[in-house]
C-alpha cells in the first residue's frame, strides 16, 4: 500500500536589510516578499525539491529604527 500526505507549515523569515529612509513602505514590502520567497526556495531547491511555497507571501510587520541625525 502507498500512502500520501500532503502538510503546510507556515514559516516565517526574518530579514535585515538595509533600506533607506526615503524608501516608502509598500517597496520594502515588495522587496521583502520577494526576498524571503526566494530565500526558502533557494533554500530547499537543491535538497528538497518536493517542498515549494504554495500561497502568497504575506509581510505581517515592518519596523524601521531610524538613526538621529545632528
Amino acid at each position: 500500500m502507498k500512502v500520501t500526505a500532503k502538510v503546510q507549515i507556515t514559516l516565517e523569515v526574518i530579514l535585515s536589510q538595509p533600506w533607506n529612509e526615503e524608501c516608502p513602505v509598500s517597496e520594502i514590502v515588495r522587496q521583502a516578499k520577494a526576498s524571503a520567497a526566494i530565500s526558502v526556495n533557494n533554500l530547499l531547491h537543491n535538497t528538497h525539491p518536493d517542498i515549494r511555497i504554495i500561497e502568497n507571501v504575506r509581510v505581517q510587520m515592518v519596523v524601521a529604527e531610524l538613526e538621529d541625525k545632528p
